[in-house]
């Protein structure tokens, strides 16, 4: 748990960009570091350190880097939300840009995300000004490619929910989020249950689509947006509310040239129960299973990459360096069979394979 969150920023001729966040403090102190093609490390940088300074995304573009953070003024008890120019030599260039200001809260209570999304110059960002323990009322603003303002305005959930947003896919002209919404164990075995909603910028309207029935709910899965075929998918998995086993998968998809919507549960043929979980169980699902990656194919069809994986804790004794018993936990970590689904643009199963590891 001491380690480093680790994601690729992306590459360029200048190298490939790397961000590390410490997972006991993911918004300060984040490090970037930048990889030769032959990945030594040429350069590495510390930023948003500074106590009243909390980050919330860098991006990579085709000039530098640009890192989104948000700066908390105690004094006037505001946020404002910036912008730093960084270049491929990870020095600051030029003075930061403050895109926005919101008032009366804090950068944990204002819950700002900042979405950008592969194949798209724009930035998408979130925030809200609701200090409710579950806010319903939000903030939008959509930014192009040299981050000025296309086009901003609010949504509002039902306040009775206690609702999260979870992921976030865009075009200019809609967002689509995942949104959690925490529920009784009785009402599902998992404690969540999964919307999708739909928002048409510029409107403030909501569409909404739950990823759920009677029987159902999605667990998880992944939302992007394919602009080749002009639709935003997510793709993930499904199991029986009184059940983890997974039974099959999901995909929800809106098609943007005809605003047709559709969401479809396929539940998995026997035999990719039998390959995964043994050919002689009488277990109808696969434990453990989660989605870890979603690729568009050609002609509208999903690649979705599945995986098993389970972590369990020991509680254990350890002597310390002057001989005193100390309690301690262990963690371990199960990265098993990986499962790919090659599924059709009427979300039909075209194939399967399974990586055994």
């Amino acid at each position: 748990e001491h380690a480093y969150i680790t994601e690729c920023i992306g590459s360029n001729s200048g190298g490939l960009f790397v961000l590390k966040k410490n997972t006991r403090g993911q918004n300060r102190n984040i490090i970037v570091e930048r990889y030769s093609s032959d990945m030594r490390t040429v350069i590495t940088k510390v930023f948003a350190g500074h106590k009243n300074e909390f980050f919330l995304n860098v991006i990579l573009d085709s000039t530098g880097l640009r890192m989104f953070y948000s700066e908390q003024d105690k004094t006037k008890k505001l946020v404002n939300v910036k912008l730093r120019s960084i270049n491929f030599s990870l020095n600051v260039a030029g003075n930061d840009t403050t895109l926005f200001t919101i008032p009366g809260v804090t950068p944990d209570q204002a819950l700002i995300s900042v979405n950008k999304i592969k194949q798209n110059p724009d930035v998408f960002i979130t925030y809200t000004t609701d200090l409710s323990e579950y806010p319903a009322a939000y903030s939008y603003l959509l930014l192009d490619g040299d981050y000025a303002k296309i086009n901003s305005g609010t949504f509002n959930f039902d306040p009775k929910n206690h609702n999260s947003i979870e992921q976030v896919s865009f075009t200019r002209d809609i967002a689509c989020l995942l949104v959690r919404e925490d529920v009784n164990t009785k009402i599902t075995k998992q404690g969540y249950r999964f919307s999708m909603y739909q928002l048409h910028l510029g409107e403030g309207t909501l569409g909404k689509t739950d990823l759920f029935n009677d029987t159902y709910v999605a667990t998880e899965g992944l939302l992007k947006t394919d602009f080749k075929n002009n639709d935003i998918a997510f793709a993930g998995l499904y199991a029986t509310i009184d059940s983890s086993y997974v039974k099959g998968y999901c995909v929800w998809k809106d098609n943007l040239s005809t605003n047709a919507v559709t969401f479809d549960n396929i539940p998995f043929p026997t035999d990719i129960i039998a390959e995964m979980e043994g050919r002689k169980t009488r277990v109808q699902g696969i434990f453990n299973l989660r989605s870890g990656d979603l690729n568009f194919r050609e002609d509208g069809g999903i690649i979705l990459t599945n995986e098993e994986y389970q972590e369990t804790h020991e509680n254990i004794s350890e002597i310390n360096a002057y001989g005193v018993a100390q309690p301690n936990v262990r963690n371990y970590y199960y990265y098993e069979n990986l499962l790919i689904l090659s599924i059709s643009p009427t979300n039909t199963l075209d194939w399967h394979t399974v990586i055994r590891k």
